[in-house]
């Protein structure tokens, strides 16, 4: 979004792809398109940039993907396949959308996430 704000001919992009998305009929996603289009119109990112259920589906169908640098899009791309085959803490293996079961409440542990790290337990 940074990169959108300082250059609004991305943000245009961005408009354009949106309403070519809704463009093409009916989908699961058109509303959240809608709320694009009138976010970008408005130059308010307020409701992707929340910590809701709906903000994330926003981030989601977000149509400023289209306007990434190819190497900032293919990091990010990166970063999801590895996190996508799990990641080691303490030892145990923790793969996507399943949480470890710790018998001793002090070992420590990290939630892994979109969001900064936040420390469990110890």
């Amino acid at each position: 979004m940074r990169l959108a704000k300082a250059n609004p001919a991305l943000v245009q992009l961005a408009l354009d792809a949106a309403k070519r998305w809704l463009s093409t009929g009916d989908s699961r996603s058109t509303s959240l398109w809608r709320e694009w289009q009138a976010s970008l119109e408005a130059g308010s990112w307020r409701k992707a940039l929340g910590r809701t259920w709906h903000a994330q589906q926003l981030r989601q169908a977000s149509p400023l993907v289209t306007v990434l640098p190819e190497e900032v899009r293919q990091r990010i791309l990166k970063d999801v396949r590895d996190l996508n085959k799990g990641v080691v803490i303490d030892g145990m293996d923790i793969y996507p959308l399943q949480a470890p079961e710790v018998e001793d409440p002090a070992v420590d542990i990290q939630v892994i996430s979109a969001r900064p790290l936040k420390k469990i337990g110890g």
